[in-house]
């Protein structure tokens, strides 16, 4: 008799033991998951905002914390994409109102970082993409 009431105290410091270790490991994939989510959010905010509007998104994406590898890559993916592509926009917004102003002789280099800001964007930008479609579907976002 005595066995059988140490198994059963045995089974049920194993059944707990466990249940503490599955809540643990459903907490961590909700702080994964709220993380992820965030990520996108603010991705998507960025995508959807306009071009002169992109920087606080960008900047915003670059605040958010990441503790899982998919998330970090995928945040840092699009905010390589998203900079090069909001420099890209900056410096044409620079340069418009430099040729409004009165023309000068950096302009042409202007021109020029412009337009490999922009092609890196386009470049990064897959990258960004895909990272993004990998965390909707681990998620289920």
């Amino acid at each position: 008799m005595q066995n059988r009431s140490q198994f059963a105290i045995g089974c049920l410091a194993i059944t707990i033991g466990l249940g503490v270790v599955s809540a643990a490991s459903a907490c961590k994939h909700s702080t994964d998951k709220t993380e992820a989510t965030d990520i996108l959010r603010v991705i998507n905010n960025l995508r959807m905002a306009d071009n002169d509007q992109k920087r606080a998104p960008l900047e915003h994406l670059k605040s958010l914390p990441c503790s899982t590898t998919e998330t970090c890559q995928a945040q840092k993916n699009c905010i390589v994409a998203f900079e090069h592509h909001v420099r890209g926009t900056e410096l044409g917004q620079r340069l418009k109102a430099r040729l409004q102003q009165q023309p000068t002789d950096d302009q042409a280099a202007m021109l020029l970082e412009m337009n490999i800001e922009i092609e890196e964007g386009k470049r990064a930008m897959p990258a960004c993409e895909q990272q993004v479609t990998t965390l909707r579907k681990r998620y289920k976002i």
